[in-house]
């Protein structure tokens, strides 16, 4: 399992990921012993990816390995060999799918996941403006497919989305353990509003980009650390990797490996 939110807003974009991979073994794989080897959870798995020299970001859930490689190790390869500089956003949804469909296909591989895709465009011009896209199978039986969800899946045009952005709507992506995680971030967020409205406390403050990556991270990292005291197997964990972009097209990252020293 996993937890991605990727979020957009007037400041840009924020995506943040858990660093849990669960891994299963074929039923005839066994322990020194005679064992199956049973499920367990790594840890510290970058589920956020920077595309080198673009203001674009990509993460990833639902697939612990593409052809038997840990899907963190094979984003970093196919970013730093199949992606290029000249490369539009596009075409690297686009090169990102059809290279994932044709390992599923030669390893025979079926598992359902996807990806989130976010990036500036026109960065550091009066026209910049955030995206966030997803690329994704439901079913065993599809292929990854391009889904451009903010803002075509709004219907909105350039203009109406900025405006809407600018009005201060923020858009949210979220895979993985997303229904679990869906009741608590609406409480979060209800939680955010009313103490905003009944006491005055704004959260989160001050309006910014690294204070949308802190309140995001914040949810995320409550939610592993619930199902860490829960009954559950850890399937998604800390440490948490994130990622920002503002509107000049500047990128940080903080991985799931570096000292973070806010939530």
């Amino acid at each position: 399992m996993t937890l991605v939110l990727s979020e957009v807003s007037k400041f840009g974009i924020v995506m943040v990921g858990d660093s849990a991979i669960t891994s299963t073994h074929d039923k005839n794989d066994k322990l020194p012993s005679g064992n199956p080897i049973p499920k367990y959870v790594r840890l510290g798995a970058e589920k956020v990816k920077q595309v080198p020299n673009q203001p674009i970001g990509i993460s990833f859930y639902g697939m612990g390995r593409i052809a038997g490689i840990p899907t963190d190790v094979w984003m970093n390869d196919f970013l730093n060999h199949k992606i290029k500089v000249e490369h539009t956003l596009d075409e690297i949804c686009n090169i990102l799918a059809e290279t994932v469909n044709n390992a599923f296909f030669m390893s025979m591989q079926n598992d359902i996941g996807g990806f989130h895709v976010g990036a500036v465009l026109e960065p550091g011009t009066q026209e910049a403006y955030p995206v966030l896209y997803h690329i994704f199978k439901e079913r065993p039986d599809e292929k990854f497919h391009l889904q451009k969800d903010n803002p075509d899946g709004h219907h909105f045009t350039i203009e109406e989305w900025r405006e809407k952005l600018e009005l201060g709507h923020a858009y949210y992506l979220r895979n993985g353990m997303y229904e679990q995680f869906a009741v608590l971030q609406e409480k979060i967020i209800e939680t955010a509003y009313e103490l905003n409205g009944k006491h005055g406390i704004q959260i989160p403050f001050p309006p910014s980009l690294i204070a949308h990556e802190r309140f995001d991270r914040l949810q995320v990292g409550l939610m592993c650390d619930l199902i860490a005291m829960s009954d559950r197997i850890a399937s998604v964990g800390r440490p948490i990797s994130s990622l920002t972009i503002d509107l000049k097209g500047d990128v940080t990252f903080s991985s799931a490996l570096g000292d973070v020293s806010y939530v």
